[in-house]
């Protein structure tokens, strides 16, 4: 530029003198503060997770981490669990120097959801103080958000590296003279997000875009914090593989991306957050003095800040645009980074609205937590600190197993859907597991599904430790004329059921179980003696 424009800085907000005095010692020494949320998030977690067997998706993990060798651990990323590599390296690790139980496999999620709360706690408390980042990390922890630091997948990681990217972003503008240290840390959050999941690359491209207006608005181009923005993505290059993968998954209609579900995407995340912040907002209207409301300018932290939380908050939005576009399916789990904006926004928004007082905010903080897990892991902790463990707990018992083996021990015991066939694999003992199977038919399956994700369960019983049986439709009904099946009849992704209802066998519900473990609760006796099914075979 030959002339520059005057510049636009971002005057950074500071909690005013007079709001009170002195500064408590936690105040002082925000760390501690965090310390404190770690140490209670930590046995709530870890108890939690002992409670959790490894559901379905859990289990891709578990076996791709194993993987004889590392080039066949992400070939396996690319051909079954279609995402970046990084937490199976990470869970990879972990296996070589922990036990290699389910806990163990959560830790990545688990670590990146307390980088999340760092990044978070930090960044607010710089502007509003300790008390309001402490408020910011907890409605992190009370949300929607916290049961994927409890699930061995990526989003755990997504979260805290998007939150770390962001984290990094803030303090190169806050310190243009001394980024060096923020650079790398934009470099790593990026990196590590967008080698995590697929779907972080539409928070990053948040960042960039923030980036982008805050150039506008300055008149001047930092070109390293661009560059490190812009760097990560190379990482998208790993992404090729996975989309042509991707490519040939069909999901039914029900679970497909729709605009008319974004509503309950956010109202679900909302929801856990609705009555600690009500008890807050009442308890700062009883103990505080009056006026409670009194907002300072500058109005935030700065406008590419607020435009860039904003920017995570609808990102679930717009990957359902998209995945409605392509036909995708759209899981509540894709739309993690939401709840960066939605504990940052709330955060700063009562950080301006009350002038940052202290008062207000630890009253806040303190409904939060009495709303949030946190509570009963304080309780846990003291009482048991042997829960501060990696072990495993017993398997449960199979509710439908036992009713199968008293209606007819001799009967093949059929699973209509993948979900429960794999989830029953891993925690079943290996007598029962003979005679269970799934059957494949792609034809089927896309008729009366209009799916055919586990279409691929023969190739994953040769690479995965599958003791069960997998085997054709037509070759099954041809071996066993009757049989039991449990599954749940107008499950969106199950066919088996409504196939042979239409092949004309005889379906009779002999019992329905109530075993959380599993998504099914329906046992069906088959008969298909008198089945039409000749053309099938």
């Amino acid at each position: 530029m030959d002339a520059q424009p005057a510049q636009h800085v971002e005057p950074e907000y500071r909690v005013s003198r007079d709001a009170e005095k002195p500064l408590p010692f936690l105040e002082r020494h925000p760390w501690m503060l965090f310390a404190i949320a770690v140490l209670a998030f930590l046995p709530a977690v870890l108890y939690s997770s002992q409670k959790k067997l490894l559901w379905h998706d859990e289990l891709f993990t578990y076996y791709i981490a194993k993987a004889p060798t590392m080039p066949a651990m992400l070939h396996l990323t690319q051909t079954f669990d279609l995402n970046p590599p990084l937490n199976y390296i990470l869970v990879r690790a972990l296996f070589h120097v922990l036990p290699n139980t389910p806990t163990v496999c959560r830790i990545p999620a688990m670590a990146g959801f307390v980088l999340a709360m760092g990044c978070l706690f930090f960044w607010i408390s710089k502007r509003f103080g300790g008390a309001w980042g402490v408020s910011s990390a907890l409605l992190l922890v009370t949300g929607a958000a916290l049961q994927y630091a409890l699930e061995a997948r990526p989003y755990g990681l997504e979260l805290g590296f998007v939150s770390l990217g962001f984290f990094g972003w803030q303090r190169a503008i806050d310190r243009p003279g001394k980024q060096n240290l923020a650079l790398i840390l934009v470099l790593l959050g990026g990196s590590c997000a967008l080698l995590s999941h697929v779907f972080a690359i539409f928070a990053w491209g948040v960042l960039i875009l923030a980036e982008v207006i805050r150039i506008r608005l300055v008149g001047k181009v930092n070109w390293l914090l661009l560059g490190a923005l812009l760097l990560p993505l190379v990482a998208v290059v790993t992404y090729i593989p996975l989309v042509r993968s991707h490519e040939a998954a069909y999901f039914p209609p029900a679970f497909q991306a729709s605009l008319l579900g974004i509503g309950s995407f956010y109202s679900d995340y909302f929801a856990p957050l609705l009555m600690p912040l009500i008890w807050g907002a009442v308890l700062a209207a009883i103990f505080v003095a009056k006026p409670v409301i009194r907002p300072n300018r500058p109005m935030f932290a700065g406008k590419p800040a607020i435009l860039a939380l904003l920017g995570f908050f609808f990102v679930p939005l717009v990957l359902t645009a998209y995945l409605s576009y392509a036909h995708g399916a759209f899981f509540p789990r894709y739309g993690i980074v939401a709840a960066i904006g939605i504990a940052g926004l709330i955060a700063t928004l009562g950080g301006w609205l009350t002038g940052g007082r202290r008062s207000v905010a630890w009253l806040i903080t303190f409904a939060l937590f009495v709303g949030s897990p946190l509570l009963g892991g304080v309780f846990l902790l003291a009482s048991h600190p042997e829960l501060l463990s990696l072990s495993h707990r017993e398997r449960k018992v199979c509710e439908a197993c036992e009713l199968a083996n008293r209606f007819n021990p001799n009967l093949p015991f059929v699973d209509a859907s993948g979900l429960t066939f794999l989830e029953m694999d891993s925690r079943l003992d290996s007598p029962f597991l003979a005679k269970v199977f799934y059957l494949t038919d792609p034809e089927a399956s896309i008729r009366y599904a209009h799916a055919n994700i586990f279409e691929g369960m023969a190739k994953e019983k040769e690479v995965f430790p599958i003791r069960a049986n997998v085997q054709a439709y037509s070759t099954f009904v041809k071996q066993h004329r009757k049989f039991l099946v449990f599954g749940t009849y107008d499950f969106p992704e199950d066919w088996l059921l409504r196939k042979l209802n239409a092949d004309g066998a005889q379906l009779r519900l002999i019992g329905t179980v109530d075993d959380p473990q599993f998504k099914d609760m329906q046992v069906w006796q088959i008969d298909s003696e008198n089945a039409n099914v000749s053309s099938n075979l």
